[in-house]
C-alpha cells in the first residue's frame, strides 16, 4: 500500500490488540497517547506492550517541535522518518 502511494490506506490498518490493556494498567501511557493525538499525531500506538509510544506526523517540522516540547517536558522523544527504501536491499 505504501509503495503505491496508499499511504492513508496503510495507516488505518495499523494496531496493537495489547494496548487496551496497557492504557488500563497505565495511566500515564494513555495520558502521553492523548497528548499525542492533541498535538496532531495519527495513527498514535503503544508499540508492543509498551511503555513505548509513537505517533505519525505528515511534516517533518511538526514532528520535531512534537519531540522538542516532550523533551523539555522530561519525556525521552525523538523525531524520525522513515527510509526511502529497504537498506538491506541496496
Amino acid at each position: 500500500m505504501v509503495e503505491s502511494g496508499q499511504e492513508e490506506a496503510a495507516l488505518s490498518h495499523c494496531f496493537n490488540r495489547l494496548e487496551d490493556v496497557v492504557l488500563e494498567a497505565y495511566p500515564s501511557v494513555a495520558n502521553l497517547k492523548q497528548r499525542l493525538l492533541l498535538l496532531g499525531a495519527s495513527p498514535v500506538l503503544v508499540s508492543g506492550s509498551g511503555p513505548t509510544v509513537f505517533g505519525i506526523m505528515r511534516e517533518a517540522e511538526t514532528a520535531k517541535r512534537v519531540a522538542s516540547s516532550l523533551v523539555e517536558n522530561g519525556i525521552a522523544a525523538v523525531a524520525c522518518r522513515t527510509l526511502d527504501r529497504n537498506p538491506l536491499f541496496l
